[in-house]
């Protein structure tokens, strides 16, 4: 259905912020003429917000890996093994093969 505004609804001088937004839904706006900038400039917010968590996963996996020197000196062996098998050549499925580079990266993006 469509969202109605009660004009008495948001009378209370003691609401918090979420409330008084809340109540605000089904008001009234007025229509936002967006200039090519603007748009681009949403397009660019969205696009680029979604690098945040892939960074912040990958320096969190870098710190670990960091404070873990086992797991690194595991992890390049596997990769130095892989790197051998394939003439120094990485691809799709030769990663995809590297098991124990698997384990890292899954245990680090749960």
């Amino acid at each position: 259905g469509k969202l109605a505004h009660e004009e008495n609804a948001c009378t209370d001088k003691d609401t918090g912020f979420a409330t008084v937004e809340e109540c605000n839904v089904g008001m009234k706006m007025d229509q936002k003429d967006w200039s090519d900038d603007d748009l681009v400039a949403q397009a660019l917010l969205f696009f680029l917000g979604g690098f945040d968590t892939v960074s912040t996963a990958m320096t969190f996996s870098l710190h670990e890996l960091a404070l873990s020197p086992e797991v690194q000196d595991k992890l390049l062996a596997e990769i130095r093994e892989n790197e051998q098998k394939n003439n120094g050549k990485f691809d799709f499925n030769s990663i995809q093969k590297m098991v124990y580079m698997d384990m890292v990266v899954s245990g680090k993006t749960k």
